[in-house]
């Protein structure tokens, strides 16, 4: 064994060691205070930015789109995110919204907000993931998009909304931004 061994034996025991340790230190601090990476990913679930979680002023909305008043639902939802900007789960209700109201454009930009708001709403693993949603309706609204666009190739909304879908597809496909 020469000496470039032994200095690997070394660095390579040294690293084993240290990793030890941490892993030690963070399963004792798991045992003192919980787990701090669950609370994280509650905290972002509801996409606050103040780290609370209040899903309860969406009940209005949630009771007048049950309803089928979407409009009213609409005005309410704009009224919530006036006073609360940072939640990106008024994202995703605008989202709904639109598509009930049937503006696809705006629902397609508007999912775009709240995964670029939330990307955990793209994320599998994540408690808030709403991936199968937003790929039903990106599939869906995609072919009426291009549609739009052939019809008038200048329509900046529709090249728009095709660069959203796009947007859409490659985060859920798992690519990033």
């Amino acid at each position: 064994m020469d000496w470039l061994d032994k200095i690997n034996i070394s660095v390579i025991t040294v690293l084993s060691l240290v990793t030890i340790g941490m892993l030690t230190a963070h399963e004792l601090e798991i045992a003192k205070n919980g787990s701090p990476k669950v609370t994280a990913q509650v905290t972002q679930s509801a996409g606050t930015g103040n780290g609370t979680i209040d899903t309860s002023i969406y009940k209005d909305v949630d009771t007048l789109q049950a309803k089928g008043l979407y409009s009213e639902a609409l005005v309410t939802l704009e009224e919530i995110m006036g006073k609360h900007p940072s939640m990106s789960l008024s994202s995703v209700y605008l989202a709904r919204l639109n598509v009930k109201l049937g503006h696809v454009e705006k629902a397609i930009a508007d999912y775009r907000k709240a995964v670029e708001m939330n990307p955990d709403y793209v994320d599998k693993k994540a408690s808030s993931f709403i991936g199968p949603e937003i790929k039903k309706f990106v599939t869906q609204s995609k072919s009426f998009v291009e549609k739009q666009l052939a019809e008038n190739p200048d329509n900046k909304d529709s090249k728009r909304a095709l660069k959203n879908i796009y947007y859409l597809q490659r985060r859920l496909a798992g690519g990033c931004e």
